[in-house]
């Protein structure tokens, strides 16, 4: 197995970006893996044009259109294809708001091949995210070494091989979007294959439109429309046995505290208490993918 970020394909799932940070975010993989493949999501046509004529620019880029927005499981899904046709052994995810350290391919292919090498099964192997706007370190991973295995982790700057993807198997386009990337973790595990954290690495990662801190708790603030996925398909994960009882039991109650939390402290009430029905609902309806209906 070749250890070295020439055998890394960077895996970046695109929809609607902010142009120039794009561009800055793009010039920190280029040099640090083979190939980039950027799948794109977009469905704004100028977006379209002026995305692939990003990645024109660049000798090692690929421009894939999914055709609309697929969804980032089923864009990743594509992206990993591509790259085991081109070849390549590794795969690095990333998302659009997401910017590399110069380092950080040499670094996360470092802590796998020490894993690898003390023969210790592995699915694959993230960082540690620093969240904005506010920039706090998302660690809940106590340990006293830099590497520490968990349950799940982001598919942002999550490092996996070609032998863990044709084991565990593709992500779950049923999901869309939300718990992609943990429902992944969960099946390798299932597996028996170990997820990893290294806790020296970070990098900046925005989730959703920030995160409101009460006393102790930092609770993440979605846009209205996420809440549709996130319900949903927490009732949907819930279904699985692969899923840890824990993670169902505290899922329900933080799903059932985040309503009243909504109501008092996040803007636009009326349709975020929208997105949270038609998500419970859509549970029940079996609806799957991503949502077609829209608001009336």
């Amino acid at each position: 197995m070749n250890f070295n970020h020439k055998s890394v394909a960077v895996i970046l799932t695109t929809y609607n970006p902010d142009m120039n940070v794009l561009k800055d975010n793009i010039n920190s993989y280029i040099s640090q893996c083979g190939k980039l493949i950027v799948c794109d999501n977009s469905d704004d046509y100028e977006l379209v044009m002026e995305i692939e004529q990003l990645c024109n620019e660049f000798f090692d880029a690929v421009y894939l259109s999914m055709n609309g927005n697929k969804g980032i499981a089923c864009a990743q899904n594509r992206g990993v294809e591509f790259a085991i046709s081109e070849g390549f052994e590794f795969f690095l995810e990333i998302d659009q708001d997401s910017k590399l350290p110069s380092d950080y391919s040499i670094r996360i292919l470092s802590s796998y091949f020490l894993l690898y090498k003390n023969n210790i099964s592995i699915a694959g192997i993230g960082p540690v995210t620093k969240r904005g706007p506010q920039n706090f370190i998302d660690d809940d991973h106590q340990a006293e070494r830099d590497l520490t295995f968990v349950d799940e982790t982001l598919s942002s700057g999550f490092l996996y091989a070609k032998s863990a993807y044709q084991l565990v198997g593709k992500k779950d386009e049923a999901l869309f979007i939300d718990y992609v990337d943990w429902d992944w973790c969960w099946r390798a595990k299932k597996l028996g294959l170990n997820v990893a954290v290294d806790k020296s690495i970070k990098i900046e990662h925005v989730l959703g439109e920030g995160n409101y801190k009460i006393l102790w708790f930092h609770v993440g603030i979605a846009a209205p429309i996420r809440l549709y996925y996130q319900y949903r398909n927490s009732l949907y994960i819930m279904q699985k046995g692969y899923v840890s009882y824990w993670w169902k039991t505290k899922r329900f109650f933080i799903l059932a505290l985040k309503i009243p939390f909504f109501f008092i402290f996040a803007d636009r009430k009326k349709e975020r208490a929208y997105y949270i029905k038609k998500g419970v609902l859509g549970f029940l309806k079996k609806e799957k993918g991503k949502l077609s209906e829209s608001r009336n």
